[in-house]
């Protein structure tokens, strides 16, 4: 198990969030995910860890990369950013805007934004614009 600061800290350094809207034709699906990549007795202390601050994840075993511990589910995801209060302004690896997108993306989507069309193509450029940076 693992303190609110720790948890902080590794998925500063080992967390990668992902942002992307898919489809066409009237159908659109929203993905958002933090993924980390680690052994499986570490993966499974920080499942417990961030079920203890009701974020789900699940830990999945591939067999050339490792494993992987995937926190998608939307809800989980705001309680996520909501434990963290506040991003961090220095991240490692130079992934701070992926992160700041993840935060400003839920934040547009918590207030249901994604659910007319013009409200899509403001998330889509929010994503372009991010890549960008």
């Amino acid at each position: 198990m693992y303190t609110k600061d720790e948890l902080k800290g590794i998925l500063m350094c080992l967390g990668k969030p992902f942002t992307a809207i898919y489809g066409g034709d009237g159908k659109t699906i929203i993905r958002t995910q933090i993924v980390v990549r680690g052994k499986t007795h570490f993966l499974g202390a920080l499942c417990e860890t961030l079920n203890q601050y009701e974020i789900e994840s699940n830990i999945q075993r591939t067999n050339n990369s490792g494993n992987v511990l995937a926190i998608t589910k939307r809800e989980s995801l705001y309680n996520l950013l909501d434990l963290w209060e506040e991003l961090p302004s220095i991240f490692p690896k130079g992934n701070q805007h992926h992160w700041n997108l993840l935060k400003d993306f839920l934040g547009e989507v918590r207030k249901d934004i994604h659910k007319s069309e013009d409200g899509v193509e403001e998330l889509k450029w929010m994503i372009r614009n991010a890549k960008e940076e």
